[in-house]
């Protein structure tokens, strides 16, 4: 007994992995289509526990398995096997799902409506990357994570009704139907949520998180104090705003049942567990076409396309290049002459007002009150948790897997209720994605965000040893090309060198107008001072007030060691304007 100890002590991690995985499903099988097994045996468990314990064995024993195979998979198939993972995935559910049906005697039928998934999956896509898009460049640039972010969304949400609601668009909007679409408020509504929910972002950046950057706070405590600003944004939503819900309202036509545009689909059946004469799968017929809203595209359109110019901006401007050093490495940003404050801001900015523009859009599809932000904060983290933190182009794949999990597991969870007598089972749709993401970091620890940045060093790594091979004296053609323009490429760093010392000279001149201002000001006080007393006139209003002041007054600094009177001030500033913004208030 010691010897067959010792043998299975030196097996490999690996090894023991694999047969670990062997037995689970092994045991599992027997339990699903034999009603035997461990779970069975053992006597503890009865009713349907037994065959949920079974199915979830065999699942843990199938992404066992998948794991200790893929992890072997280096170099150029990694792609291939990160691709075929999620169809092994797949085929794990519906052989756990074929072997349970089977064994409870019953079948289930499962319609996937193609269009109506794949539309509705860029829907959810978009609903996510409205606050995983922000999430992902606040933690790139200034690496915490901004539980914040929902609320930001929901702002531009509210910015978006409060423009519905004011005296220039209200017309509009409550103008009677005539089927056309009026686009003044949507586009209104876009670009202001844009701007004033960047700019609350970039308040709050500089109120709250820059004091923190400066007494190097740690990321964790940045973001416990994200979790107070969310937690007061929400508070001052519900006292402008109630608990209510309320809906943007564009145009009156743009909430018509005719306000679709239906796109050809096909319906695809699948049959599982007890068939009898019936195939594995077919396709429906006679499927009527599926319609899809206006709102819920302009909400794809807006969202997709803003996180696709903000990509661009990353990679493809000066100041994204600048964004992306300071994310590498502020300290060697910072000494190469790049304002990181300023990339900060920048930072703070953008990723709040797409936050906004996501959320008013957003607003014109869902009822919108000061808790939906907490209902789109946890899918948004599985979205960047997925794609790999801090990475803009993996967050974008993770938003388009989990809207179309999300999409797929509404159909599939609907007829697998049925099968099992539960037809509330749907409800578990926004569970799924969760569920999934756990499924892939067990494949896939670092997200997908890792794994396209391993394959872009790889490829860039095999580029440069071929040129090296082929370029005789290790100049490749790419170098050669570049080198034509490097004359142009002088000039234009000249220049925009040329533009910052103007620029900084503009504001240093200004600065120094201030300052000599004050002196000059300073001196002609007291000049007229020293001029009244000699002349004789009496003690000067200067001199009344300098005699009278108490010598024991209290002097207020803008720091002290109990705490900053400058954030006093404007947080009081805050609640005033609050208080004066109330319905109740006079």
């Amino acid at each position: 007994m010691n010897e067959l100890w010792q043998n299975c002590l030196n097996f490999a991690n690996s090894q023991r992995k694999l047969l670990l995985a062997g037995f689970m499903l092994f045991d599992a099988y027997l339990g699903l289509a034999n009603r035997a097994g461990l779970v069975a045996w053992t006597g503890l468990f009865d009713g349907d526990l037994i065959w949920m314990l079974q199915s979830v064995e065999m699942m843990l024993g199938g992404l066992l398995l998948i794991h200790n195979v893929f992890s072997f998979v280096r170099g150029k198939w990694g792609v291939f096997s990160f691709i075929f993972s999620f169809v092994l995935l797949a085929i794990l559910v519906f052989t756990t799902l074929e072997l349970l049906l089977s064994s409870l005697g019953t079948s289930g039928t499962i319609n996937f409506n193609l269009s109506a998934v794949g539309l509705s999956g860029f829907y959810w896509a978009a609903a996510y990357l409205s606050v995983a898009a922000g999430l992902a460049l606040t933690y790139k640039v200034q690496r915490f994570g901004n539980f914040a972010q929902a609320e930001m969304m929901l702002v531009g949400s509210y910015v978006a009704i409060t423009l519905m609601w004011s005296d220039r668009f209200f017309p509009i909007s409550d103008a009677p139907k005539d089927d056309v679409l009026n686009w003044n408020l949507l586009i209104w509504a876009g670009v202001g949520a844009f701007v004033i929910t960047g700019i609350t972002g970039l308040v709050i950046d500089k109120v709250v998180y820059r004091r923190f950057r400066k007494k190097s706070a740690s990321p964790q405590v940045m973001m416990i104090a994200s979790l107070g600003i969310a937690m007061i944004l929400r508070a001052l939503l519900y006292m402008r705003f109630s608990a209510g819900t309320f809906r943007f309202v564009p145009d009156r036509d743009w909430r018509l049942a005719t306000s679709k545009f239906s796109v050809s689909t096909e319906r695809l059946q699948l049959y599982i567990g007890d068939r009898t004469g019936l195939p594995l799968m077919e396709w429906a017929e006679n499927v009527s076409a599926y319609a899809f809203a206006y709102t819920k595209l302009i909400l794809v359109v807006g969202v997709l396309g803003a996180v696709l110019l903000l990509l661009v901006l990353l990679h493809r401007t000066l100041l994204g290049r600048r964004m992306r050093a300071v994310a590498d490495n502020p300290e060697l940003a910072a000494s190469t002459g790049i304002d990181v404050e300023r990339v900060h801001s920048t930072s703070a900015f953008l990723s709040a007002g797409i936050s906004g523009l996501g959320g008013a859009l957003l607003a014109g599809v869902l009822p919108i009150n000061p808790e939906l932000g907490l209902s789109l904060l946890l899918p948004a983290f599985a979205v960047i948790v997925l794609g790999t933190i801090g990475s803009i182009p993996g967050v974008f794949i993770g938003a388009l897997i989990v809207g179309l999990v999300r999409a797929v597991s509404e159909p599939f969870l609907i007829g697998i209720g049925n099968a099992i007598e539960r037809p509330t089972m749907s409800g578990y749709a926004e569970v799924m994605p969760f569920i999934f993401l756990i499924g892939v970091l067990l494949l896939m620890p670092r997200g997908i965000g890792d794994a396209m940045a391993r394959r872009h060093i790889d490829r860039m790594r095999r580029r440069n040893t071929l040129d090296n091979t082929e370029g005789g004296n290790g100049v490749s053609d790419n170098h050669r090309s570049v080198g034509k323009y490097l004359p142009e490429l002088r000039f234009i760093a000249i220049w925009s060198t040329n533009i910052r010392d103007v620029y900084e000279s503009i504001f240093d001149r200004v600065g120094k107008f201030i300052s000599n201002a004050g002196l000059r000001l300073k001196e002609t006080l007291k000049i007229i001072s020293l001029a009244s007393e000699f002349l004789g006139f009496g003690p000067t209003f200067l001199t009344w007030v300098r005699t009278r002041r108490p010598s024991n007054v209290v002097v207020f600094q803008r720091e002290t060691a109990r705490g900053s009177w400058m954030a006093f001030f404007v947080m009081f500033a805050i609640l005033i304007i609050v208080a004066s913004l109330l319905p109740s208030a006079s």
